[in-house]
């Protein structure tokens, strides 16, 4: 009897080491990511998206190298964590070893991108930055679009800054086209109060770079050395150029001095420059070496207000032009030396002439019911040559 149940005994540690040893019993679910299918080519480009964290990526494979820009939307969208070009890295087999640069913080941290199949994608976070980071530890994406933009292994730099004319700045987009190849890429930027910088990833060539407020519906702004026509960056691989400013034409009686092609991805339309007739009676007239009649006002980075003291000749006119923007206080005051002996004549009008300030003043305020250009004219009425004060201040 004693040997039966030692038997017995015997029998049942057995069957118990084999039920947790898993004998006989089906495959445990794994808890690691699953390694790409053989079949399935290892592509990472393309823009892949997870909407639960509201985490994004761009990116663009070139042989074993990869490279692209995160997007990140936290705090219901208090928190914008994006920044181009923030991805490098290499790929081998499955996986993507890179660094990553956060917006926020000034170190970099690095995660491992695996490739679960041709839509699917794991990010994980290895190391992450220190400081404030918004990138989630881990995410699964999806693929939603070929890669937007893609930045070619390879390519060169364009940073600078772009405004208008006063504070602040609203979200633009800032476009670099090269004209003879048609190649383009494209940054945007968020509203600020001062200036908003910009940094674009472009294949070597030769680019002109402009833009437009994102709520316009035509181009406006670019980059000009002779405010006359746009001028071109030449960039080669592996090489930044700096310092690019980005800002609206100078006015004169035909208008804009210079006009804008619409954008690549025809998002904006083209403005068009000084029409021919225009500028050809304007010549005809002995104005042509007046140009610009009219100067356009540019706020220093971060200020709100604006100011010129000089001479006005007997019975001469001029002209001053800004943009300034709907829901903005706009005030002007000019003061002259001596107190009187000049009557200031100032009128803001719409590109149309359209007078919204006939009667002559010294001083002007106003909230602003529409986003345009205003154009300010101080005109003397001495038989002297007068010393004035024109002052402007924008209040958001």
């Amino acid at each position: 009897m004693n040997s039966k149940r030692l038997i017995l005994q015997i029998v049942g540690l057995a069957l118990t080491l084999c039920l947790l040893a898993g004998c006989g019993s089906p495959a445990a679910t794994p808890t690691t990511i699953p390694a790409a299918n053989p079949s399935t080519p290892v592509d990472f480009t393309g823009h892949w998206e997870d909407q639960a964290s509201a985490f994004s990526l761009d990116l663009s494979q070139n042989a074993g190298q990869l490279q692209g820009k995160h997007v990140v939307v936290a705090q219901g969208g208090n928190k914008i964590d994006s920044l181009d070009n923030s991805i490098k890295g290499s790929i081998q087999a499955d996986k993507a070893t890179i660094t990553f640069q956060s917006s926020f913080a000034s170190d970099a941290g690095t995660a491992q991108i695996t490739l679960i199949n041709e839509n699917t994608i794991f990010w994980k976070i290895i190391t992450p930055p220190s400081g404030e980071n918004y990138l989630p530890v881990q995410a699964t994406l999806i693929k939603t679009l070929p890669a937007a933009n893609p930045s070619p292994i390879g390519t060169g730099t364009i940073t600078g800054r772009v405004y208008l004319v006063a504070p602040p700045t609203p979200n633009m987009v800032v476009y670099a086209l090269d004209p003879m190849t048609g190649a383009w890429a494209f940054a945007e930027t968020q509203a600020t109060d001062s200036e908003a910088s910009f940094t674009i990833t472009v294949p070597p060539g030769t680019y002109q770079v402009f833009g437009a407020a994102a709520d316009w519906s035509t181009t406006g702004v670019g980059y000009s050395i002779d405010d006359l026509t746009l001028a071109t960056v030449t960039v080669a691989a592996n090489q930044t150029v700096s310092d690019i400013i980005v800002r609206p034409p100078s006015q004169f009686e035909c208008g804009s001095m210079m006009g804008y092609p619409a954008s690549p991805d025809g998002r904006f339309a083209a403005i068009p420059g000084p029409s021919a007739d225009c500028v050809a009676t304007s010549q005809a007239s002995g104005n042509s070496s007046a140009l610009p009649q009219t100067n356009r006002i540019q706020f220093q980075p971060n200020a709100t207000s604006w100011q010129i003291s000089d001479n006005i000749a007997p019975n001469a006119t001029i002209g001053f032009v800004l943009y300034a923007m709907k829901g903005q206080r706009m005030s002007i005051n000019l003061t002259t030396e001596p107190a009187s002996g000049t009557t200031p004549y100032v009128v803001f009008s719409l590109s149309a002439d359209v007078i919204l300030t006939f009667v002559p003043v010294t001083n002007w305020s106003s909230e602003l019911s529409v986003s345009q250009d205003y154009y300010i004219t101080v005109m003397s009425m001495s038989q002297q040559t007068v010393k004035y004060t024109l002052s402007v201040e924008i209040l958001p």
